[in-house]
């Protein structure tokens, strides 16, 4: 004969009859189980935590989906729940528990499970949306996939697909995106490993190449190696790496998406995805501030982050002429449209969506700073702040540029 043993200030546990008046068990209640239907007591289990723990402030991590059919035996159940109920807890509390993480591309999924708590808004009340394990089942080798829902008020805020290996007892979790890439094609361009199912640009590849190693000896910093899957759509990508939906994320097909240390998923397929690796860079310099016109280095020394109706990203070259027949068509003051930065302006001139005049002037500004004051003089600029009061400082300090001449110091560089 056995029971469930709720106990005050602690997770239910399972016990014999025999062991339920000793004095470690301060019960509240104790519900008879009966072993044939051992699973069934595993989610009364669950169940029972998320009401009694509710009373003390503390809320169980994980749910079990009722009617929950894995075709596992119960214990590789309870072991893979209890396991991932530690992951999601420690994720939550920003102390990543790294037994719990799959050895196999440890980078990646390390910092695939810490971010776990951002995977979902947390709800109006600012709480963790609590994920409902719904599907486990067997991939093969000890190594099953789970399936995590996430809902919040009523909606469904995301579907999750974790990899998780269990090996004499130790469980691990890591992302699918080993497993999903099965067969998939790898090619080595420079700095670049490139997956992909078929074929890919090799032009493009060169591209990233160059323009990886340029930037990183431009600020003075080693240059980084990088692995790149080229998928379709931001959608595809974030379900290589087991996010099957995210509210948030509904219908955006042109992002793309980094798994730092090394790991990116290019805008469209793009494989000079080079844009954001100028932040990444940039961050060993300025920290987390981000200065107004950082966007601007990137269109001056990669591209912009969107890419155009035929799968390209311009530079800062590219973007001028079109700059100019905007000016052209709305004569403006250069100050004013630079602080307020109206978006999507060049789109009628053959620009990518969220193409910014403000970042195209910016990458004038990079141009001359980097011609007259060099290295020392980019990485100065980068630690400026966030701002445009903290800018303008800066840039009045660099290179006389301020408010009052901005219009005239800008339309120099132009040639207008």
């Amino acid at each position: 004969m056995w029971w469930i043993a709720i106990v005050k200030g602690r997770a239910p546990r399972l016990l014999p009859r025999s062991h339920w008046s000793s004095p470690v068990v301060n019960e509240w209640a104790l519900i008879h189980i009966d072993m044939g239907k051992y699973y069934t007591a595993i989610l009364v289990m669950f169940t029972f935590s998320l009401f009694t723990l509710s009373g003390t402030g503390q809320t169980k991590c994980v749910a079990l989906a009722q009617g929950l059919h894995s075709g596992l035996p119960d214990s590789t159940n309870a072991l893979i729940a209890g396991k991932l109920e530690a992951l999601i807890e420690s994720s939550w509390a920003k102390a990543i528990d790294t037994t719990l993480v799959d050895h196999e591309d440890y980078d990646f999924n390390l910092n695939f499970l810490i971010g776990l708590p951002s995977f979902t808004r947390p709800d109006s009340a600012h709480r963790h949306l609590q994920p409902r394990l719904v599907n486990i089942y067997p991939l093969g080798g000890a190594c099953y996939a789970l399936q995590l829902a996430y809902v919040g008020e009523g909606e469904l805020a995301g579907l999750l697909s974790l990899y998780s290996c269990v090996n004499n007892g130790r469980v691990t979790f890591g992302s699918p995106l080993r497993y999903n890439t099965f067969g998939w094609k790898v090619q080595q361009v420079g700095t670049l490993t490139l997956h992909y199912r078929d074929t890919f640009n090799e032009a493009r590849a060169a591209l990233f190449h160059t323009k990886n190693t340029q930037m990183a000896e431009r600020l003075a910093l080693p240059v980084r190696r990088w692995e790149m899957y080229l998928s379709r759509n931001f959608q595809e990508s974030r379900q290589l790496q087991g996010v099957t939906f995210e509210a948030r994320w509904n219908g955006e097909v042109g992002r793309g998406d980094i798994n730092d240390p090394r790991f990116l998923f290019p805008v469209m397929g793009n494989e000079d995805y080079t844009h954001d690796l100028l932040h990444i860079y940039a961050a060993e310099i300025r920290g987390r501030a981000r200065n107004a016109i950082e966007c601007g280095l990137a269109y001056l020394w990669t591209n912009v982050d969107y890419v155009d109706s035929a799968g390209h990203s311009p530079d800062l070259n590219e973007l001028l002429p079109m700059f100019r027949r905007y000016l052209e068509a709305h004569p403006t003051d250069l100050l004013q449209l630079f602080e307020e930065d109206p978006p999507d302006r060049l789109l009628p001139y053959g620009a990518p969506m969220r193409t910014s005049v403000r970042q195209i002037m910016g990458g004038l500004i990079w141009e001359r700073l980097y011609r007259e004051k060099g290295t020392e003089g980019v990485r100065d600029l980068l630690r400026c702040g966030r701002g445009s009061d903290n800018l303008f400082t800066a840039l009045d300090r660099l290179l006389g540029i301020n408010r009052g001449n901005f219009d005239r110091e800008v339309r120099g560089m132009l040639g207008k």
